[in-house]
């Protein structure tokens, strides 16, 4: 005879010559046996689709970021390729991002000696914001004309 233990008390189970056990028994698993493995297998699936999903939602805003930087990108050298003579102030809408370009004469330690030679350093910035919480913003300075 030999004994095969499946870890439980009382569990054991004596098989007979031909692995069908002694007569009057049945081999397989109990009901407590099938229920703890169910049980086990769903937390670990839970866990699984938690995982998953938590990952799909990181990648989807990690895509509306990206969107976001690219239309920034976008409008900013668009800005930045007008000729800068005073202050601007643009807005757009883009796929449900909002965009926001504005464009001022910057503070600079020497202005006074850039305006002296007819130029001026201008400020420029895009905002571009979706979702009440998310914007992306980008800056960028240029050189232009003081307009006489």
């Amino acid at each position: 005879m030999k004994c095969v233990s499946i870890g439980l008390p009382g569990g054991s189970r004596i098989d007979g010559p031909a692995g069908n056990g002694p007569a009057g028994t049945q081999s397989g698993f109990t009901l407590l046996e099938a229920l703890a493995g169910l049980t086990i297998f769903a937390v670990a699936m839970t866990a699984l689709f938690g995982a998953y999903a938590s990952g799909v939602s990181v990648a989807r805003v990690s895509e509306q970021y990206w969107h976001a930087q690219v239309l920034a990108q976008s409008v900013l050298a668009e800005a930045a390729a007008q000729p800068q003579t005073a202050v601007v102030a643009l807005r757009g809408q883009d796929n449900g991002y909002r965009w926001q370009v504005t464009s001022r004469p910057a503070a600079a330690p020497h202005a006074t000696a850039l305006r002296a030679s007819g130029l001026q350093l201008y400020h420029i910035r895009a905002v571009v914001a979706w979702d009440p919480n998310r914007t992306v913003t980008l800056e960028t300075l240029k050189l232009g004309r003081v307009k006489p």
